[in-house]
């Protein structure tokens, strides 16, 4: 059994991401989990460029505010109290809905590598 006081550390931005401060719970950075899991603190400014994780999947559970991941295809809203799954290989962005700051838990399986995607996602 271990306590992880998450927000005690120093947070960090994943690559491809601006402005989105992640505290890990769980993943490479703590040695432990095959897996990444961290509380996400993005403000109204605050975005992923266009990018996939050729061997992982993502769960996104909002906490608060509104998120939009696109993924080329299909804008997805997801309010507070929704979550939203990004499979593997799946290219997306994030944004916020522009008004709001967004709190989310992420849940990366396993932790991600970050590779740029391509095409058209206005």
């Amino acid at each position: 059994m271990k306590l992880i006081e998450y927000q005690k550390n120093e947070p960090s931005v994943a690559p491809l991401h601006h402005r989105c401060y992640g505290y890990e719970i769980a993943g490479k950075g703590l040695q432990f989990g095959n897996m990444g899991i961290a509380y996400v603190d993005m403000p109204k400014d605050g975005y992923a460029e266009p990018h996939y994780h050729p061997h992982s999947e993502h769960i996104y559970i909002i906490l608060e505010g509104e998120m939009i991941i696109n993924n080329g295809e299909v804008e997805l809203t997801v309010p507070k109290g929704a979550a939203a799954h990004v499979g593997k290989g799946e290219p997306h962005k994030v944004t916020s809905n522009g008004k709001d700051d967004v709190k989310y838990i992420i849940i990366t399986v396993p932790p991600p590598e970050f590779l740029p995607a391509e095409g058209d996602f206005s």
